[in-house]
């Protein structure tokens, strides 16, 4: 079982209703709601989607997801090239989320809101949550625990992107969690961006987000994207991941960034990988009351290292939940 931190955490915070997408300047947009508790339902989600796709008019399409849980069962949710007509919610229960197990979630949409839900015990070679969008995707109490990558270098469990030249959108994370992940390549855990021409993101928040016990070469990739800001980052790196190991995150040349963390690493390298043309630039501002660096030392010219004091975002419920899930054995 989910350790009960998760549990409890799930329920907590002003964060339980995600923002909705504007509707339409030109056609109000409609309301289609649909529930799923198992996992042929999400063949119905599938078509009812492509039905929504097909009609070429906004809308949004509500999911509610039972707990689950749903195994084996992938879910592709296309809109055939018209990025930005149908705006999807998916959202578990608070205190129960949807749990899915092998069960990959591909979307191109208007928009993306996931909330309540959990992605464990998979072995896979291609993400879990893989997302394109034209108004931006919000994760809200998400979960990756005890996943496995099991080949394709440079793979993620989630890739979250913005749609072929689309800009000023965002992609925010609240309340996410990335627990006991592992790659048995050199793979990471989220990619926000791109690294290659197409949409940007004009903004990627992390708030209250934790990486806890994970192993794999890194965690965070942020490519085609204007800001990054992560306010209460806890941070738990395995002590024998080894040296060759890469940093937390590694951030595109335009990425301007600021960060809050707390946790512990084993080395200032650990933290952060930039661009070449970082140096001699606008340094990255990093508040780091909380964070421990094992090996100590002295932060790189282009990190702007301050005691603090930091932002608060992280709670003892967060830390507590966080280390819960870690002890957990497995999740349902």
């Amino acid at each position: 079982m989910l350790g009960l931190g998760f549990a409890l955490a799930c329920g907590a915070g002003p964060t339980d209703n995600p923002a909705e997408p504007a509707p339409s300047a030109e056609n109000e947009m409609r309301t289609e709601s649909l529930a799923v508790s198992d996992a042929e339902g999400l063949a119905t989600l599938a078509s009812r989607y492509d039905d929504l796709a097909m009609d070429g008019l906004p809308v949004k399409l509500v999911v509610d997801l039972g707990p689950g849980p749903y195994e084996g069962k992938a879910v592709v949710l296309d809109d055939f090239d018209r990025l930005g007509e149908v705006h999807v919610e998916l959202r578990g229960k608070a205190g129960a989320p949807a749990v899915f197990k092998n069960c990959p979630f591909t979307v191109s949409a208007g928009s993306l809101s996931v909330s309540h839900v959990v992605f464990a015990d998979s072995s896979r070679s291609s993400a879990m949550l893989d997302v394109e969008t034209k108004e931006g995707v919000t994760l809200d109490h998400v979960a990756f625990v005890g996943n496995t990558i099991t080949d394709k270098p440079g793979q993620v469990l989630a890739r979250l992107t913005a749609g072929y030249g689309q800009a000023g959108q965002s992609a925010a994370l609240t309340d996410v969690w990335f627990v006991s992940n592992k790659a048995k390549v050199r793979a990471g855990l989220v990619s926000i961006g791109s690294d290659r021409k197409g949409g940007s993101f004009a903004s990627a928040t992390l708030t209250r987000a934790a990486f806890v016990d994970n192993r794999t070469e890194t965690a965070v990739r942020v490519g085609t994207t204007q800001r990054l800001d992560a306010a209460g980052l806890w941070l738990s790196q395995p002590a024998d991941r080894g040296e060759d190991a890469g940093p937390w995150a590694r951030i595109g040349q335009e990425v301007a960034a600021k960060l809050d963390v707390r946790g512990d690493i084993d080395r200032w390298s650990a933290l952060l990988q930039v661009h070449p043309r970082y140096e001699g630039g606008t340094p990255i501002e990093v508040s780091a009351e909380k964070l421990h660096v094992r090996e100590g030392g002295e932060a790189p010219k282009w990190l702007n290292v301050t005691a603090g004091p930091a932002s608060g975002a992280v709670g003892p419920d967060v830390e507590a939940a966080a280390a819960a899930a870690r002890r957990a054995d497995s999740v349902p």
